[in-house]
Parts: C-alpha cells; sequence; structure tokens
C-alpha cells in the first residue's frame, strides 16, 4: 500500500490509467445513487434518535438526561480510538484498490483485526477506570450501557461499504435496526430510573445493526479469507496514524465540552449543553450524506483527473454552503420555539446555548469540505493534523473557563470559537496550496 501523504494522485500517469475503468456518466450516476442510500442512512441515524429526544428529555429531566449525555460522550473516546481514523484511511484504500478481490480482502482483515485489538484494550482501560473513579464506579451500569455503542461500530464496517461505494446494503442493516429497537425506549423508559435501560437501547441498535450487515458483506464476494500479518497490521495502523491523531483531537473539542461541563457545572448544564448539541447534530443530517458518498468518491477520481476532483470540490463548497447557512438561520431564528417543542418548558436552559451553537451547521460543512474532502484527498495529512491539535488547546482553555464562568452558554460559545478556528485555518492552507486555482478542462467535471 501506498502512503497517501507521500504520494500526489496528479503524478502518476500509471495509477490514472490502470485505475480509469469506468464511464464519466457512470461514476456521476454512482455518486448520485449513493448520496440517496445514504439520505435515507442518516434519516434514520438522526431522524429516529431524535424523535424520541423529546420523550427522553421530558421523561428523564435535565439532570438524568445530562448523565446520559456525558456516559454517551465518555464512551465516544472509546469509540474513536477504536476507529482510529480507519473510517478515512481504509475508506481511501478501499476505494483505490476496489477492483483488486486480494488487496480488498487484506485491508478488510487487517482493519478488522486491529479494530478488535482496539477495542479490546478499551474495555480493559473501561474496567479500570470504572474501578477506581468514583463518578465512573456510580455509573457504572450506565457506562456499560452506553459502551455496546463500541462493539456495534467494530462489526459493523460502514468504511468498507463507502470504499466500494455501495451504501444501499448499510441502508438496510441500519434501518432495519433502528426500526426494531428505538421503539422500544417509548416502552421501557417511563422515568429517570430508567436511564440505563436509554443507554442500553440506544447503543443496542450498533449491536444489532452489525449482527446484520454481517452477511450484507459475505453477499458482495468482494473479499475472500486473508490471515493478517504482523506486517498488515503494522501498515494498518501506519495508514491510520495521522487521521487516528486528528480523530482524537476533533474528539477532545467536541466530547470534552460535555465532560468538563458536566464535572465543573453539574448534570442539568451538561443536559441543556446536551440538547441545544443535539439538535445541531441531528441538523447535519442533511449534509452528511454528501459529504460521506463524496470522500471516497473524489479519492477514486483524484487519481483519474486531478482537475475533474478539483472542479467537484468547487462545486461542493457552494451547495454545501447554501444548504448550511440555510439551517444555521433556522436554528438562529428559531432557537426559543425549538427548544419548548423538541425539549419541553424544563430546557429553557437550552435556548441560549442553541443560538450560539446555530452558526455550527455553517462551520461544520465548510471545515468538511476544505478539510476531509479537500486536504485529506490530496494528501495534506500533517496539515490536518496540525489545524485539529491546535483547536483542541484552544477549546480546551476556552471551556475550562467559560463552562466554569457561564455554564452551558459558555461551553456552547466556546465550541463556536473553535470550529470557526478549524474553519479558517483550513480555508487558509487549502488557498495557500493552490488546489482550488487549478483549471479545469472541458468534460472532466463529473
Amino acid at each position: 500500500m501506498t502512503d497517501p501523504s507521500s504520494h500526489s494522485v496528479a503524478d502518476s500517469s500509471a495509477d490514472a490509467v490502470s485505475q480509469s475503468s469506468a464511464p464519466e456518466s457512470h461514476d456521476s450516476g454512482r455518486l448520485r445513487k449513493n448520496i440517496a442510500a445514504l439520505s435515507v442512512l442518516q434519516l434514520l441515524n438522526y431522524a429516529l434518535p431524535l424523535a424520541v429526544v423529546p420523550y427522553l428529555t421530558r421523561v428523564l429531566g435535565p439532570a438524568h438526561y445530562g448523565l446520559l449525555i456525558i456516559a454517551q460522550a465518555a464512551i465516544n473516546y472509546a469509540n474513536s480510538i477504536t476507529d482510529y481514523g480507519f473510517n478515512f484511511s481504509a475508506t481511501r484504500l478501499v476505494a483505490r484498490h476496489r477492483n483488486d478481490r486480494s488487496e480488498l480482502s487484506k485491508i478488510f482483515w487487517a482493519t478488522m483485526t486491529a479494530k478488535l485489538l482496539i477495542m479490546a484494550l478499551c474495555a480493559v482501560a473501561l474496567a479500570i477506570l470504572i474501578s477506581v473513579v468514583p463518578i465512573f464506579r456510580d455509573h457504572a451500569m450506565l457506562l456499560v450501557a452506553a459502551s455496546l455503542l463500541v462493539p456495534g461500530s467494530v462489526l459493523f464496517p460502514m468504511w468498507f461499504f463507502q470504499g466500494i461505494e455501495e451504501m444501499r446494503a448499510i441502508t438496510v442493516a441500519q434501518a432495519a435496526a433502528k426500526l426494531t429497537l428505538i421503539p422500544l425506549i417509548f416502552v421501557f423508559v417511563k422515568g429517570p430510573e430508567h436511564v440505563v435501560r436509554a443507554a442500553a437501547i440506544t447503543s443496542g441498535t450498533y449491536v444489532l445493526a452489525g449482527i446484520i450487515g454481517i452477511p450484507l458483506i459475505v453477499r458482495t464476494s468482494l473479499i475472500g479469507w486473508h490471515q493478517p500479518t504482523i506486517a498488515d497490521l503494522r501498515e494498518t495502523f501506519r495508514e491510520g496514524w495521522h487521521l487516528f491523531l486528528s480523530s482524537v483531537s476533533i474528539l477532545i473539542y467536541t466530547s470534552t465540552n460535555t465532560l468538563i461541563l458536566g464535572f465543573v457545572s453539574g448534570e442539568a448544564q451538561a443536559g441543556y449543553f446536551g440538547a441545544a448539541n443535539r439538535a445541531v447534530q441531528g441538523s447535519q443530517g442533511v449534509l452528511i450524506p454528501v459529504t460521506q458518498a463524496l470522500y471516497p468518491h473524489l479519492n477514486s477520481l483524484a487519481v483519474k483527473s486531478r482537475e475533474a476532483a478539483v472542479a467537484l470540490i468547487k462545486k461542493a463548497v457552494f451547495w454545501v454552503a447554501l444548504i448550511s447557512a440555510g439551517v444555521s438561520i433556522v436554528f438562529l431564528v428559531g432557537a426559543e420555539p425549538i427548544c419548548h417543542l423538541v425539549f419541553g418548558s424544563k430546557f429553557d436552559g437550552s435556548i441560549q446555548p442553541l443560538r450560539w451553537l446555530s452558526f455550527l451547521p455553517l462551520l461544520l460543512g465548510l471545515s468538511n469540505i476544505f478539510g476531509v474532502q479537500t486536504m485529506l484527498t490530496f494528501g495534506l495529512h500533517k496539515e490536518f493534523n496540525r489545524i485539529v491539535s491546535g483547536s483542541v488547546v484552544v477549546n480546551l482553555l476556552l471551556t475550562t473557563v467559560f463552562a466554569v464562568l457561564w455554564g452551558a452558554n459558555g461551553a456552547a460559545a466556546a465550541l463556536l470559537i473553535t470550529e470557526f478556528f478549524v474553519t479558517a485555518m483550513m480555508f487558509f492552507v487549502v488557498r495557500s496550496s493552490g488546489l482550488l486555482t487549478a483549471q479545469t478542462s472541458p468534460g472532466e467535471i463529473v
């Protein structure tokens, strides 16, 4: 495997010839189909859980809903560490070797083995934390219930289906899991004392989706058995290293806000912030199908034509900015009625945080295009990693001070400032590199 950070897609005409196999119209049609499939998937991923948020906020109340949010934020560390950046590095490798069954098998089994090893280490770490840290010990069952997310994510190789650009299969698996388990919240969660049940049902959807997804992988007939060697695992970890550092950095300035807020301002403030943040995260479902389908497509396209990839990125900037700006305006103007309607009268404390966070859809949409779609596609991994690592310092400093002074409002303001920093720095790097100033030849836009 070639290290993407040292390989320029524009420099290898041999790769362009060997990997160019389908007409542009076919590539364009595949991209549209995958965006459509991912739209359904994201509707299920966000709309169904969000459909139960109004119920959970009213039944659990701010404090216990805050506990649920804190537990899920803590488990997100284990989930992100287990992903290790494979959702980008493995997706990219699968996209570039999708016609080579032997190489696909090697990538698949090496990645799955690496994820299982990391998951085992995370399980040991969680057990130690529960035994020695009082706050973890007091809520041990809640953490264990929330931790079902991790094996579920390992079992469900979304990165593989993204890489081969066949998203209908995972849409079916996710749909079945969500439709089966999410309604159980209304049956089994009746009060604050059932917060562990809420965590178990929510996380259990990922496990069920993984179980359903296993036969779907077999049906693709794209992989056979490959015994991963030490060299395979070493190469797999090496490929994902820079992306792992970036993922952990991003996790620190997204999930740590909730944890710090819970520790310094209490569960209720964490609940107010978590509710507002959930609303904003749910709105990201509008664009995630586009960005998830775009990433493997751009990686495959960039091997054939740098100019065509740049042209597609320019289109994406325009449409993502237009759509995400509209979403941001809705949250800014409608924060109060949204909070009253979705979360209930006990969550007035979420109104101002939601106003602060209303700018995030626009910032997150642009940073994804400049960062993931552009910088990672064209090998600017080190620059990408420096930006997100710097954002960790900015966020921790701001959150620690702001959360003490202003609670949920402060945590929201800190997150907004951090995301503005990330987006601005990524734009500066992309502009300085000259990537988006390349001229496009007629007929090369996909």
